[in-house]
This record gives C-alpha cells, sequence and structure tokens, in this order.
C-alpha cells in the first residue's frame, strides 16, 4: 500500500493537503487502540511531507533552468 492510499489522496506535493488529511486519518486511528495502524499512518504522513519536500526542490530548480 502506497503513502497515498493510507491517506486516501493523490499524491501532491501540498503539505497543506497532506496535513489535513492526516489530522482526518488521525482521529479514526488512535494510537492507543491501533498502534500499528498509527505507526503506519504517521510513516506515510512524514513521507509524504518529504515527498512534498522534494517536489517543490524540483520544481524550483526547474524554474531556475529558464
Amino acid at each position: 500500500m502506497s503513502i497515498w492510499d493510507i491517506l486516501e489522496i493523490e499524491a501532491t506535493s501540498d503539505t497543506k493537503v497532506i496535513k489535513r488529511a492526516y489530522a482526518k486519518k488521525l482521529k479514526v486511528t488512535r494510537p492507543d487502540e491501533d498502534p500499528k495502524g498509527f505507526q503506519e499512518l504517521h510513516w506515510a504522513y512524514k513521507a509524504a511531507l518529504q515527498h512534498a519536500e522534494w517536489m517543490a526542490r524540483r520544481e524550483a530548480e526547474g524554474d531556475d533552468e529558464d
């Protein structure tokens, strides 16, 4: 399962969308009730933020080539 499937969003570089999806999923994935599910959700969130950062850098570098 991909990070985007876990967060239930399309791949994006928009950190606000990622954070909103994480907050929504966090309401139903409680660490005390589902530790494994919470760990997976948290991993997906961190990975998605890293992806967004990478995409933002890549887009910024692409702008410099003009």
